[in-house]
């Protein structure tokens, strides 16, 4: 006999239109997905959504009620966010067989947010998938990033790609940002937009190109950056192009409601010259003075934050140099400085004098590109789950959450880890994956969800690899550092593709970790080499469906399908 198919009636209370059609829109996705549906019957379960002031800052509360028509749960919440958040807690924590049963997860579930800023970094400058994938889809897992707890969204226009931002290219790409803004901005959710110091446009004037090359005393390393197009802040020709370019930008996005501009001062951005040293207090503050005051120029209503990242790549000493001016104020139109800390190491100055007064950090944790494994994601799901402990462990008490760094949605699983650590659902990374695995995958029994835990810490060693591209027309090789943990992961994940619903086998989620399982192995067996396995190939052209690759991704994002 067929199971009853559990159904689902969901009220809104006094959350605006919007957000309520968002929510149900997002619940009813993971519910069909696992069985279950939406519908307007009697013996619907019942689920009201409000938000309530008189909770705490920052939390919500899951409960249940009764009325004259008997029982329901409500979903209440601080603030939008906050709604969406205890959504999603409430069916991550309850069950589904995905065959229509559902098990509710035992309320009251009450809970405040461990850290304010939750963010997301989706980088679109690789015509990678948030820069290629139809915006119905990146809306759609936006809206679930919500319901794992994140509140704020960071996105880039890469202006090295255009001449300018008139450009047709440049201006879709500004109306797919606007557009994920509106969205974002009906579910409460805040805005950043990252901009950019002294980096040039496509055609750029190089006789005002900023230094590129360390003299070997003061810099000690190069410029580092995928595009080499800076210019020199302290040259008249330098800060007119630079003026210009800002100009550009503030007036393409003074009708986008943006509360926060992230100022990077590296990787786009630097000048090594001698007018501009020390570049993180002298040149690149140039810049900030500059974009202040076209903020204002341009009635921008968000508030102008600094970005630390590469802080000591290029200048040893770097961070000792910028303390003495968070000490003194300088910098306090800032109201987050963005630390990038995410190697999980202090700089020497943070671990012997702490935060100066008045200073709030937020991180940018990297869950996209560790280790030199090009093309990144290449091969499938990448959890860093080890990685992400140690640099919670050693940092997170430093600062109010951050940005997460995304290159795409290979790394979702990390995503889901953080997001319980700047919650607070979770303070180590294996209790995040095992409710990951039991949401997503519907492995809800311990010991199979602890042997996927398990293929997860053996994926992370088992990620770092060396490319060889010879010109020549051999096949690429992809030479795993620690390849011996293979053959184990293939034999976890096979075992666990039995327990995993046939609803859910097809999903994108799992297919990446069966993807990065089998692809390993046969580059483990195969020489390191995909090229003459039809099998590898296969799979390489599901990646790049699942990616949205076009014929302008970026290597750095593109699985190496035919190398």
């Amino acid at each position: 006999m067929r199971k009853k198919t559990v159904r689902f009636s969901l009220s809104n209370r006094n959350l605006p239109d919007g957000a309520f059609a968002v929510l149900s829109d997002a619940i009813g996705r993971l519910l069909s997905a696992r069985g279950c549906a939406l519908s307007e019957r009697k013996d619907a379960l019942r689920i009201v959504f409000a938000t309530d002031r008189r909770l705490r800052d920052d939390s919500f509360a899951v409960r249940s009620r009764r009325d004259s028509a008997g029982e329901y749960t409500e979903v209440a919440g601080y603030d939008i966010p906050c709604v969406f958040a205890g959504a999603g807690r409430y069916f991550t924590l309850s069950r589904f067989d995905c065959r229509g049963g559902f098990e509710p997860c035992q309320l009251p579930l009450r809970h405040k947010m461990k850290k304010p800023v939750r963010g997301l970094y989706l980088a679109s400058h690789f015509y990678n998938w948030h820069h290629s994938s139809p915006i119905g889809d990146e809306l759609d897992y936006i809206a679930d990033q919500g319901l794992r707890g994140f509140n704020q969204i960071m996105l880039c226009v890469g202006i090295q790609h255009y001449r300018t931002l008139r450009d047709p290219e440049a201006l879709e790409m500004i109306g797919r940002i606007k557009r994920i803004f509106a969205f974002t901005s009906s579910i409460g959710m805040k805005n950043a937009l990252i901009a950019f110091s002294n980096t040039g446009m496509d055609g750029f004037p190089r006789e005002f190109a900023a230094e590129a090359k360390a003299d070997g005393v003061f810099y000690t390393r190069d410029i580092v950056a995928e595009f080499v197009t800076e210019l020199c802040p302290s040259t008249a020709g330098g800060m007119r192009e630079i003026e210009r370019i800002q100009r550009e930008f503030f007036s393409s996005f003074a009708d986008t409601h943006v509360d926060y501009y992230y100022l990077w001062p590296y990787d786009e951005g630097g000048c090594l010259c001698e007018k501009c040293r020390p570049w993180s207090t002298n040149g690149f503050m140039k810049v900030a003075e500059l974009d202040r005051r076209l903020m204002k120029e341009y009635g921008i209503g968000g508030e102008l934050c600094i970005s630390t990242w590469h802080f000591g790549v290029q200048m040893p000493g770097e961070w000792a140099n910028f303390y003495p001016h968070l000490e003194s104020g300088e910098y306090s139109f800032a109201p987050y400085i963005m630390t990038a800390f995410q190697s999980g190491r202090l700089p020497s100055v943070i671990a012997e004098k702490g935060i100066p007064r008045g200073v709030r950090f937020v991180e940018f944790p990297e869950i996209s590109m560790q280790n030199p494994a090009h093309p990144w994601g290449g091969f499938g799901a990448t959890p860093f789950p080890m990685y992400l402990n140690n640099v919670e462990e050693n940092t997170g008490a430093y600062n109010e959450g951050g940005f997460l760094y995304s290159e795409g949605i290979y790394e979702d699983i990390n995503k889901y880890i953080v997001a319980c650590f700047w919650c607070g659902y979770a303070e180590h990374d294996a209790q995040s994956m095992r409710e990951y695995f039991g949401f997503e995958f519907g492995i809800y029994d311990g010991a199979a969800a602890s042997e996927l835990v398990r293929a997860c810490q053996l994926m992370e060693s088992s990620h770092r690899r060396e490319t060889s591209h010879p010109d020549d027309g051999t096949p690429w090789r992809f030479q795993i550092r620690w390849g011996t943990a293979v053959p184990e992961v293939k034999k976890i994940v096979e075992a666990a593709e039995s327990s995993v619903p046939a609803r859910l086998r097809p999903s994108w989620k799992w297919r990446l970790f069966a993807i990065r399982a089998e692809l390993d192995y046969i580059l483990y067996s195969n020489g390191y080499r995909l090229k003459d396995s039809a099998r590898a190939q296969e799979l390489l052209a599901e990646l790049w469906r699942i990616y949205c690759v076009t014929e302008k991704t970026k290597y750095c994002v593109c699985p190496p399908l035919g190398k």
